[in-house]
């Protein structure tokens, strides 16, 4: 069993046997099931059930990354050892918290997050990316872009490509 604290003071654990592959996970009072991916709506609503036990209200960045996902969020840590506060994300690959520079003040609710919507947005944006090689490292990224002014779905392909998808559902590039 390996026992820590996430940045917003709860416990995080995670449990293996013989040093195989990770079996048992928990947030604060939540077991999690690692899930097999994240682009349906039952693997993202999974993984946004990890949202408030994590501490975190509004997300600011939501990261896909084919097996593994992380999400970072506005909210303020508890104070680190050195006193210090910071805003955090929760990697649910390594099943920590880190410390991250905000990215954005412009967060979208995790309590809103339309997660069927987005596995439609998701869908489409793989099948999209098929004739440009693919998704690029099977990412995908959910937050705001400078460049358009609005919290948007993007993924680069295999060939450079930028595809990028409104919370809507519309295609913008």
């Amino acid at each position: 069993m390996h026992w820590q604290l996430a940045h917003n003071g709860v416990p995080l654990v995670t449990g293996q046997c013989d040093l195989g592959a990770i079996t048992y996970r928990r947030i604060g009072d939540v077991t999690w099931q690692p899930q097999k991916h994240f682009e349906d709506a039952a693997g993202l609503d999974a993984l946004l059930d990890l949202a408030a036990p994590a501490g975190i209200e509004d997300l600011a960045l939501v990261q896909l990354n084919g097996e593994t996902a992380s999400f970072e969020g506005t909210n303020t840590s508890v104070a680190n050892l050195d006193g210090s506060t910071c805003t955090y994300d929760f990697d649910e690959g390594t099943w920590q918290t880190y410390c991250t520079e905000q990215l954005t003040n412009m967060p979208f609710p995790a309590a809103s997050f339309d997660t069927a919507k987005m596995a439609g947005i998701l869908a489409t944006m793989r099948a999209d990316a098929a004739a440009h090689g693919g998704i690029d490292h099977d990412q995908f990224f959910v937050g705001w872009m400078d460049s358009v002014q609005s919290n948007v779905v993007w993924t680069v392909t295999g060939d450079a490509t930028n595809i990028i998808y409104s919370f809507d559902g519309v295609r913008l590039q």
